[in-house]
């Protein structure tokens, strides 16, 4: 789950209105920048805190579900961490973005040139 997400999904668990204390500062700065953006939030004072309470609940919940359309369970699991990431995030490079398998690229420029792991050896020039 993105940041903003996150912080706007505590803010729709808490079912009203947070202090500023709740979140850390960059989560504010998201909330200020979200609020700012789309005007669902609404960023009040009350005496030396700063509460941070939704505008429009049904508007953000939408909102949510557009930015993350698949919740985890949701996804079957036999398919592959790119397909997830898409489902869950409309995009393939969030979250986890790593591939199942990877192999290491050696270059040799000259007969020398070998690779030691532990007690096994190879020549790359070979």
């Amino acid at each position: 789950m993105n940041a903003l997400a996150e912080v706007l999904q505590r803010l729709l668990d808490s079912r009203e209105a947070l202090t500023a204390s709740a979140f850390t500062p960059s989560q504010r700065k998201l909330l200020e920048q979200f609020a700012l953006s789309t005007r669902q939030i609404d960023i009040g004072k009350q005496g030396r805190s700063t509460l941070y309470r939704i505008v429009n609940r049904t508007s953000l919940v939408a909102y949510l579900q557009q930015q993350q359309p698949l919740a985890e369970d949701e996804l079957p699991s036999e398919i592959p961490a790119r397909s997830k990431n898409i489902g869950r995030h409309r995009d393939s490079k969030k979250g986890k973005s790593e591939h199942e398998s990877s192999y290491l690229l050696l270059k040799a420029w000259d007969e020398q040139v070998v690779w030691r792991q532990a007690d096994k050896t190879l020549n790359l020039a070979e």
